[in-house]
């Protein structure tokens, strides 16, 4: 049994107390990204905490269902996402400290979720099915898009959930937090593979027997098991943490059969 996502309810659960507050309390003037006080005071955290905060009721439930929803199929796919919701929100902090020199303040988890949507687009092109990487594949073109767009506009673009046009679109915060969701990807994934190809137990290496390709094609093919199916395996193998064996056709199933004679 997967334990429940831990991390993204803890994320909810800071970001629903954090906007409870009175927007002029001391909690938010504690919290909220100010370019002033991370400059002449040296209060870094705010270039983190000033993502929990929202300004408006409508932002706030926008954010909180995009990046619960966001972070729980990250969690549950890959079993962890702290280092994923920690990094998309420094970068998308330092993104805006750095690059958007005219932003004083900043609220909103927009950043974070970009930096789950790229790392979900790219893990689901590299580890779903033939279908969920064309789906994958035709949403991270929607997303590169948005992103360029939200560039070229720049400071015209209001947030399409604000009708009075106060709430601005930061475009360097969703870009460097998609770069951070992207870099952590590929970085894990390697880091995965690399695990999973030095990390298997030597016996379960010892008592398979060892067959070319075409004795093995032949020997899958009398356990009805096809080359899709195992495939599948793989990824399944791969996405609970389980250790696989990198032969011709990969080896989760007919090791499983093999161990239980």
């Amino acid at each position: 049994m997967k334990r429940p996502p831990l991390w993204t309810m803890a994320l909810a659960v800071m970001m629903t107390v954090a906007s409870a507050g009175d927007a002029q309390g001391p909690l938010h003037a504690a919290l909220r990204f100010e370019r002033a006080s991370i400059v002449e005071e040296f209060e870094v955290w705010r270039i983190v905490t000033g993502q929990l905060l929202h300004g408006t009721p409508r932002l706030f439930a926008v954010d909180v269902a995009c990046v619960t929803a966001l972070a729980w199929i990250v969690e549950r796919r890959s079993g962890h996402v702290m280092r994923l919701l920690f990094g998309s929100a420094l970068a998308a902090g330092l993104g805006t400290l750095w690059l958007a020199p005219e932003i004083e303040f900043l609220e909103g988890a927009s950043g974070i979720a970009s930096g789950l949507l790229a790392y979900l687009l790219v893990d689901l092109m590299v580890m779903g099915g033939p279908r969920q990487a064309r789906l994958a594949a035709i949403g991270s073109v929607v997303f590169a898009g948005k992103l360029h767009l939200e560039l070229v506009l720049g400071e015209h673009l209001a947030w399409w959930g604000d009708p009075m046009g106060e709430t601005r679109v930061v475009a360097a915060a969703h870009l460097c937090g998609a770069l951070a969701g992207l870099i952590a990807r590929l970085v894990g994934g390697r880091q995965a593979s690399r695990s999973s190809r030095f990390s298997q137990p030597r016996h379960l290496l010892v008592d398979q027997p060892q067959l070319d390709p075409v004795e093995e094609s032949r020997w899958l093919k009398r356990q009805g098991i096809t080359a899709r199916t195992e495939l599948a395996a793989n990824h399944r193998a791969q996405r609970f943490g389980r250790h696989r064996v990198d032969t011709p056709l990969g080896s989760p199933i007919r090791r499983s059969l093999l161990l239980r004679r």
